[in-house]
């Protein structure tokens, strides 16, 4: 397993929170918060299967208005996986669009492997800067009721 670099620039996942958290576990919630006009969005740290079968870890940022999951090419080079040349066009903020031309099959889960899922996800060149864009002051423990999909949430990475 490889450790997740907190100085890369560029999210190497998009997860439509949707697929990725389990139905059966009620437990689990996504959230994001907005204060001072900052949003603070989900993200976790997940398994994602390399070309040999290895699980890496990545961070992920969990977004629960997506219709589909994104992957950056640094990513997909990273785990050596195989791209399917597609020719698609995705629709984003303010109208904009872009075209993607590569599709990948990834194989995810969670920390302690009870969740996988293979997703199909789209390649795209960039995700999101980095998120949160500076580290938050966090003053409550949150470990006494529950475990944290990414306990480095407040960091920038």
């Amino acid at each position: 397993m490889t450790e997740v670099n907190q100085n890369e620039s560029q999210f190497a996942l998009s997860v439509n929170a949707e697929s990725f958290v389990p139905k059966v576990d009620k437990t689990q919630i996504v959230a994001t918060a907005c204060f001072k006009n900052k949003c603070l969005l989900s993200t976790a740290l997940i398994l994602v299967k390399d070309k040999y079968s290895e699980w890496q870890t990545f961070r992920a940022l969990l977004d629960s208005g997506s219709e589909t999951c994104l992957i950056s090419n640094e990513c997909v080079n990273k785990l050596r996986l195989k791209t399917e040349r597609i020719n698609t066009l995705i629709s984003c903020l303010n109208d904009a669009s872009m075209v993607v031309n590569g599709c990948v099959k990834v194989a995810i889960s969670n920390q302690n492997k009870s969740f996988k899922r293979e997703l199909d996800m789209l390649a795209v060149k960039k995700i999101a800067d980095f998120i949160p864009q500076k580290a938050l002051e966090i003053n409550s423990d949150f470990s006494n009721f529950v475990e944290l999909a990414d306990s480095n949430f407040n960091v920038p990475g």
